[in-house]
């Protein structure tokens, strides 16, 4: 800036100067050019001038700009303050919306509905050590979507996932979501010290837990009277009907399964075309498979044949022996068995009733045999199922009742699991 008005005062100076007289051509001519330069120095002059006006108008419009900028930036700084402090009232009134929410969920108690499984633990203690599995329920720990539905405040029933190979390859099984009643697991109201609680554990939240004592076997060892504990946290979705569960009851999937099984006991001519839910079917199937082992039973064809369910609480499923006239099963109510064409354990517990009330056959005591009182989980393949049915309706190392081996005569009504 301080060169510009050095250049001006020099341009001045200069266009002050006195006039030179001019004594000759040359110097007329140097005086034009003289006079030129300073018509040009007058309008730099004149230029410099308007620069430097515009510059000092500039530095007014930036000094100005400055202000604004810092009373803009207190002004922001105003308002981040605010900010913060109704970004403090809005998180203190959320608190105390999900603390009354909480109240009133408690207030309420469980709703009905539809729920959403969204975690669970499993453990096992023995005289209060941790043995085996998680005590604590860990968030989000379920790796398939699930669904239990709380009528009266009570869990009614709820979805199980299962995987079948039903067609003889094992890289393309069949999943399935199966409703089952209750917990799912057979007559569990019956074992030692059954007790289960269930209660709001948040805004439509609940949890679910239940417990009993048994025998245990964890890695080869047994802990005798163990304390075996499930729990379950439950989000109520309200968006969700039952029919809209994509589920469904253990007859739906084992119609599926008997009209597209083709491998394990469905390659069997006579247990391929077996319902072992349906009474005649079942009957029809077991007067075959007799016959192709030397034992004819044809006249139970002419015996009425039924099968009840039952809300007894000891077993999964029952006979009646030595009844004259008739073929009365029995079927608790929470058997809700899945058919696996590879471990075909329904067809066994079935054939096993039939042993009591079409063959008069009591339990025996070698293990895995088909009339031992407990079904074995091993050993049910084909082959292992063929085996079993021949040593009964051969009558091998069976007991029998008083009314004698494959015969419809006596009284009473004695019923065996």
């Amino acid at each position: 800036m301080r060169k510009l008005k050095y250049i001006l005062l020099l341009l001045i100076a200069i266009s002050c100067t006195k006039e030179v007289e001019v004594l000759n051509p040359v110097n007329a001519e140097n005086v034009k050019k003289i006079a030129e330069l300073q018509s040009q120095l007058s309008s730099l002059t004149s230029l410099i001038s308007g620069f430097l006006s515009q510059n000092q108008n500039l530095t007014n419009e930036r000094n100005n700009l400055v202000e604004q900028l810092s009373s803009l930036q207190s002004q922001l700084s105003t308002l981040e303050q605010t900010n913060l402090f109704l970004e403090s009232e809005v998180d203190s009134l959320r608190i105390k919306v999900a603390e009354l929410a909480l109240l009133i969920s408690y207030e309420i108690g469980v709703k009905d509905g539809i729920y959403d499984l969204i975690n669970s633990s499993y453990f096992i203690t023995h005289n209060n050590d941790l043995v085996y599995g998680n005590d604590k329920l860990e968030t989000d720990n379920t790796s398939e979507l699930n669904y239990g539905v709380i009528e009266n405040g009570v869990l009614k029933k709820r979805t199980f996932n299962l995987n079948l190979d039903i067609n003889s390859d094992s890289s393309n099984k069949i999943n399935f979501k199966q409703w089952k009643l209750g917990y799912g697991i057979t007559n569990i109201e019956t074992k030692a010290e059954f007790k289960d609680t269930i209660y709001v554990s948040g805004v439509d939240e609940i949890i679910i837990e239940f417990q009993f004592k048994s025998d245990a076997i964890i890695n080869d060892d047994l802990f005798e009277d163990a304390l075996i504990k499930e729990a379950f946290k439950w989000k109520l979705n309200r968006g969700l009907s039952e029919d809209d569960v994509p589920a469904q009851t253990f007859l739906e999937i084992n119609k599926f399964i008997t009209e597209n099984a083709t491998n394990g006991t469905f390659t069997d001519p006579i247990y391929k075309n077996i319902d072992v839910f349906d009474p005649i079917s079942l009957r029809e199937g077991f007067i075959l498979d007799a016959q192709r082992n030397g034992l004819d039973i044809s006249y139970l064809r002419d015996e009425n044949i039924s099968i009840e369910t039952v809300d007894w609480g000891y077993g999964a499923a029952y006979g009646s022996p030595c009844r004259s006239g008739v073929i009365e099963l029995y079927l608790e109510n929470d058997w809700e068995p899945v058919i696996d064409p590879l471990q075909n354990i329904v067809l066994i517990v079935m054939f096993h009733e039939m042993g009591h009330s079409a063959l008069n056959l009591d339990h025996n005591t070698i293990n895995e045999d088909i009339m031992y009182p407990s079904v074995s989980m091993k050993n049910l393949s084909l082959v292992d199922i063929r085996e079993k049915t021949r040593r009964m309706f051969q009558n091998i190392e069976q007991v029998s009742f008083d009314c004698g081996f494959a015969t419809q005569k006596g009284g009473g009504k004695l019923i065996v699991n």
